[in-house]
């Protein structure tokens, strides 16, 4: 079995984006559970809108944006896993990185209709995580395919 043995470049920038998405997650996360608008600049009430709607939390209770840090950190979690670890299942990791980065994608592009065709409102830091999420799956799925040689 491979292990992910991915291209300087690629490897970094990968890294340098799972911190991005970390840090928009955990804003997000932390206005959603202090329960303040996000700053937004020029789109506070776009905002508002998004961070006031009943998308915004699973159940009433869990907000979305803790899973968005939870699936960051975990895309933090495998990028180190498969880099700097030996063993069985360090070679599934490339996989499991890029199918967990589409699964991000996926849910992105679900919360993005929502704002788009059902709330009629964007949300900066939302559209900046949802690409965050689109270029890591991108960037990961050559090493995936390559695993899969």
């Amino acid at each position: 079995m491979k292990t992910w043995r991915v291209s300087g470049w690629r490897r970094w920038t990968v890294l340098a984006l799972v911190l991005v998405g970390v840090t928009i997650a955990g804003y997000l996360t932390y206005v959603s559970l202090v329960g303040i608008d996000p700053a937004c600049g020029g789109l506070r009430s776009d905002c508002h809108t998004v961070h006031t709607s009943r998308y915004v939390r699973i159940g009433g209770v869990l907000p979305v944006a803790l899973l968005g840090l939870i699936f960051y950190l975990a895309l933090l979690r495998l990028w180190w896993w498969g880099g700097w670890t030996q063993g069985p299942f360090a070679g599934w990791t490339p996989l499991a990185f890029f199918e967990l980065a589409l699964a991000g994608v996926l849910f992105s592009a679900y919360l993005t209709y929502l704002e788009t065709f059902v709330l009629r409102a964007m949300c900066p830091w939302c559209v900046g995580s949802a690409v965050t999420a689109t270029v890591i799956c991108g960037l990961a799925a050559p090493a995936a395919l390559d695993m899969l040689e």
